[in-house]
């Protein structure tokens, strides 16, 4: 796993390397930071910039699988990121499509393209099933942005509120509580509403007990907190 990581990386900078082209122009504006900072802990990784789009979903193993929009905003340059600390993710083929992998708790994934509602980012990562081969995936921007409520420890006391949540809802925390119908997978959704089960968030289930990572129902009306 540790040599495709390092090939991976490689081939990101010789991507970039081999985009870079002189500039006759002194007056342009600079070109983007070739490199992206990533959150403390993640070893030889520290970002990089790519080319973005036909090319790179070109290179991955289900790239026939993938269903794209002319509506999606490609990310140039691409950007390495680490995915929220203690939760697996569901990666898809289209935005609260089919799930296509499960990505593991804070691996580390390109982003290359934003669909238009902002809700969900393509992604490339190594396969789960053979590390030498790479995948590409729609991931729910819960997944990736705002994540620093992920690393706090779960054995932090749940919430003292004596507020209760109704019907089949839960009590979820990230940086703010909320009620959620908790899922472990899209078939305890309504999916004929929509709903998919890609939020992330800490299960509160009582006074002074530890959190446990949860997973809860989102729609189209309802994007992950």
């Amino acid at each position: 796993m540790l040599l495709f990581k390092l090939t991976f990386v490689g081939a990101l900078a010789i991507t970039a390397s081999a985009c870079e082209k002189p500039d006759p122009s002194p007056d342009v504006s600079p070109s983007p930071p070739a490199t992206e900072s990533l959150p403390a802990g993640v070893p030889s990784l520290t970002g990089a910039s790519v080319s973005t789009g036909a090319n790179s979903l070109a290179r991955t193993e289900n790239k026939d699988r993938i269903h794209l929009s002319p509506d999606d905003v490609a990310i140039a340059p691409g950007k390495l990121v680490r995915l929220a600390e203690g939760f697996t993710v569901t990666a898809r083929q289209a935005p609260r499509g089919e799930p296509l992998a499960t990505i593991p708790a804070a691996d580390v994934v390109l982003e290359v393209s934003l669909d238009a509602r902002g809700d969900y980012v393509l992604v490339l990562f190594p396969d789960p099933m053979d590390s030498t081969k790479e995948m590409a995936g729609w991931v729910s921007m819960n997944a990736l942005a705002n994540t620093a409520w992920a690393r706090q420890s779960p054995t932090s006391p749940g919430s003292t509120s004596n507020a209760t949540c109704v019907g089949d809802h839960a009590r979820m925390r990230t940086d703010r509580d909320f009620c959620a119908k908790p899922c472990a997978d899209d078939a305890q959704c309504e999916r004929g509403a929509g709903e998919v089960c890609d939020g992330l968030a800490y299960a509160v289930h009582g006074p002074r007990m530890p959190l446990t990572p949860a997973r809860y129902c989102t729609s189209l009306t309802q994007s992950p907190m």
